[in-house]
């Protein structure tokens, strides 16, 4: 086994999968795993290694958006979902999806076991307190949502965040129309 961190250097308090990559180097994750600095990689433009860190995004920016247990739910079977769809169209290597299928054991010790759903990740958004930030999770949300990768969860309530300067838009709104 070749490690390598060439791909990926993790920052305090990630605590990410390592994944198997097409060059045959394992190297740490950028999304898949607990702590992930989704505003910072974001930012940067970190972009997933592979399939499952690819779900892994969806799943943080879900979990990002979320607002109540459900919605934490949603974007755990939602996961579940896709690392099942990638298996069956062999979209990633079986030891980067045998590692995303232990979103399986989270769900079962919730379930079963009582373990609160705040105990592996913080969710919600009461860490958001700009709108900027909000619309950036919110427009990659639709980038995922439009490559396959789940719901966008958009149509939750912004009441507690504030309009930053650069989100205030001075021209008429514009309707979407949502297919």
């Amino acid at each position: 086994m070749v490690l390598s961190n060439k791909h990926n250097r993790l920052m305090p308090g990630e605590r990410h999968q390592i994944i198997y990559l097409p060059d045959g180097t394992y190297n740490p994750a950028r999304y898949s795993g607990p702590g992930t600095h989704l505003e910072t990689r974001l930012r940067r433009g970190d972009k997933p290694l592979s399939y499952v860190d690819k779900v892994a995004e969806a799943h943080d920016l879900r979990y990002a958006l979320a607002q109540t247990e459900a919605d934490v739910r949603q974007a755990d079977n939602k996961m579940v979902q896709l690392v099942a769809q990638g298996r069956r169209t062999g979209k990633d290597s079986n030891f980067n999806l045998n590692q995303a299928d232990l979103i399986k054991a989270k769900i079962l010790l919730e379930d079963k076991l009582g373990v609160p759903k705040s105990w592996f990740a913080s969710y919600g958004r009461e860490h958001i307190k700009v709108a900027s930030v909000l619309d950036m999770y919110r427009n990659k949300m639709n980038e995922q949502q439009q490559e396959g990768f789940g719901s966008s969860m958009a149509g939750i309530h912004d009441k507690h965040v504030r309009k930053s300067p650069m989100s205030v838009s001075r021209t008429k709104p514009v309707a979407i129309l949502r297919v």
